[in-house]
């Protein structure tokens, strides 16, 4: 089912351009130029999404961006090492929509838990090393 539900995202992803422009976007590159979409981009980091957490995938596909799914996105992708730009072009291919709200808003995250490694609690995460729910402090 997940595999099926990401299908289409994938299909509908060129250059990391929602479903609206993959017409004009494939049209206009060349074969050659074509890159990994941005989903796959980060499975090769952490893994088959049928192996992340349901709570991701749920964030990922079915919710409207808000702060508390950026957030829970955010801090799964930052903590499991996958760098800011490939988590917000995963993150706004996945949902869909090119916002800048949600651009903005990961990197900020990104930036203040780079800026506060002492402070404890900042979010919860899921760890694909540990295969648990963790904070990161």
């Amino acid at each position: 089912m997940i595999s099926r539900l990401f299908q289409t995202t994938r299909i509908n992803i060129v250059h990391g351009v929602p479903s609206e422009s993959i017409h004009t976007a494939a049209a206009a590159a060349p074969q050659s130029s074509l890159i990994i979409d941005p989903l796959s981009a980060v499975e090769n980091n952490l893994g088959d999404v049928e192996t992340w957490p349901y709570s991701i995938i749920i964030d990922l596909s079915f919710t409207k961006p808000c702060t508390l799914s950026v957030i829970h996105v955010a801090a799964f992708m930052c903590v499991n090492n996958i760098p800011v730009e490939k988590a917000v072009d995963c993150f706004v291919a996945c949902v869909g929509i090119d916002s800048n709200y949600v651009s903005c808003a990961v990197k900020d995250l990104y930036t203040t838990w780079d800026n506060l490694p002492s402070k404890t609690h900042l979010a919860q995460y899921f760890s694909m090393t540990f295969k648990r729910s963790m904070w990161l402090n």
